[in-house]
């Protein structure tokens, strides 16, 4: 027999099973990933609407300075947002289908009403020199975006969704 001091958060949720199609489940849980502050399902995920789906915070970091929304950012997730940085910082090469020039429903977040803008923990735009496959200024960036990661600074600035954002959220249900 085999003891163990810990459980990987399947079996958590295996062993809780907590109702995942009328709730959104909250679990708070240590991760192997030290830099890991929390994680949602997709709402399109096949897990979502089951016991298996939800949000996993890692309360190392609930709470605490620059991660006061993480579950106001995963609960965006976990409603089909994407990072506002999609299209800039999380795309594979400059020839990346997703690469986001202009805000667009079809590139970058999928948001029209997101500036382009690369990953950024500053409350203002990033200065000129932050290159990003030939395009080196980006203006009115949306840092004060709960999509966004600058609230990791002091004071926190992410306070928002914006109106596209809040179209395009798909229900729990």
């Amino acid at each position: 027999m085999v003891l163990r001091a810990y459980l990987d958060v399947k079996e958590l949720k295996e062993i809780l099973h907590l109702d995942g199609s009328t709730h959104l489940n909250v679990f708070f849980a240590n991760s192997s990933d030290e830099d890991l502050a929390g994680v949602a399902t997709w709402p399109w995920d096949k897990e979502a609407l089951t016991h298996l789906g939800g949000i996993v915070l890692n309360p190392s970091f609930y709470g605490t300075f620059g991660h006061t929304d993480t579950m106001v950012h995963e609960i965006g997730h976990s409603l089909g947002l994407y990072h506002v940085f999609r299209g800039i910082s999380e795309i594979e090469s400059c020839n990346d289908a997703c690469l986001e020039t202009e805000p667009s429903m079809e590139t970058g977040d999928l948001c029209a009403d997101t500036n382009p803008t690369p990953k950024f923990k500053g409350c203002h735009d990033p200065e000129p020199g932050n290159e990003t496959c030939g395009c080196r200024h980006f203006t009115h960036t949306p840092f004060n975006n709960y999509m966004s990661y600058a609230g990791e600074t002091e004071p926190p600035h992410m306070f928002s969704y914006l109106a596209g954002q809040n179209a395009t959220v798909l229900p729990l249900t």
